[in-house]
């Protein structure tokens, strides 16, 4: 693997004007371009590394704050992002919010996991066929929005929402007939939570109690993978040869789950502090399953 790097980096203050002498921002950016080449086996490169050629953000950092409270939309502001681009993971923070009135905190984060290792779950691997026969290429999301008010002195109203996302390609294998055969599949995945709470605080006593209200759907469709009918064993079973002609399966599941959360923390004495935490989760889904499949 070879690497390009081209670094930016910045920083400076803001006074433009008698509102914005207390201000101050920092800003830094790091970019970098990388060029990927692979000598030998791919697969087992993007299963141990998954990098890719083209441009990568490395590093990207604004700091604002406002002492005076005179600024429009938030007297603070914070963004940290790194990873995006030729790399397999990358994350967005982001936290703002002004005074007593608002603060909001929000967290983006993608992964890409790839895998086919050639010694596993592979018969062929002898015959000189490297890559696995159970692999995936599948990529995660996850987004989580928190927004709290801290309007009153000992309470903080808070609302939120989570939303986590995993789909993509990927190989499996099916064994019928005394014979097994390669197949391809496509999984999507979503869950998604909203929920309401509040945090509160006094001079002894202070917690935390959230409400949420959380879905999951998935699908999962499988079908015989292409010139895959043969099967991975050759020979006959009772002097018939084994063979798929078709295979279709698709998998359904789909789950409502309110969940409850409160944690509470007491101080009897300087020395003494008693903790207490509740959690309910309460799952109903339902699971849903069709096949066909049609050969000798």
């Amino acid at each position: 693997m070879k690497t390009l790097r081209l670094s930016i980096a910045a920083f400076f203050f803001l006074a433009a004007s008698s509102m914005a002498i207390a201000q101050s921002t920092s800003f830094d950016i790091e970019l970098g371009y990388q060029d990927v080449t692979v000598d030998g086996n791919e697969d087992m490169f993007r299963t141990q590394i998954n990098q890719e050629s083209g441009f990568v953000l490395r590093n990207f950092s604004i700091n604002f704050i406002d002492p005076t409270g005179e600024s429009g939309f938030a007297d603070r502001l914070r963004i940290d992002a790194s990873g995006f681009g030729g790399n397999p993971a990358g994350r967005l923070r982001l936290d703002m919010g002004r005074a007593d009135t608002y603060r909001l905190r929000l967290f983006y984060q993608e992964f890409n996991s790839f895998s086919a290792l050639p010694a596993y779950a592979n018969p062929l691997l002898d015959d000189g066929v490297v890559p696995g026969q159970h692999t995936w290429d599948r990529t995660r999301n996850v987004l989580d929005i928190q927004l709290e008010f801290p309007i009153w002195k000992t309470i903080t109203p808070i609302i939120g929402y989570r939303w986590n996302q995993y789909e993509g390609p990927g190989q499996t294998t099916y064994s019928v007939g005394n014979d097994e055969f390669r197949i391809a599949s496509d999984l999507e995945q979503t869950e998604s939570e909203f929920y309401l709470g509040l945090n509160f605080a006094t001079k002894a006593v202070y917690g935390t109690f959230i409400q949420g209200w959380r879905d999951f759907e998935g699908t999962n469709h499988q079908n015989l993978a292409p010139g895959e009918g043969v099967g991975n064993n050759p020979g006959t079973t009772i002097g018939q040869e084994v063979e798929l002609d078709s295979f279709d399966r698709t998998t359904r599941t789909s789950a409502e789950t309110p969940v409850t959360t409160f944690h509470i923390t007491a101080r009897a004495s300087e020395k003494i502090r008693l903790r207490g935490s509740y959690v309910r989760a309460d799952y109903e889904g339902d699971t849903s399953m069709d096949e066909m499949l049609s050969g000798s």
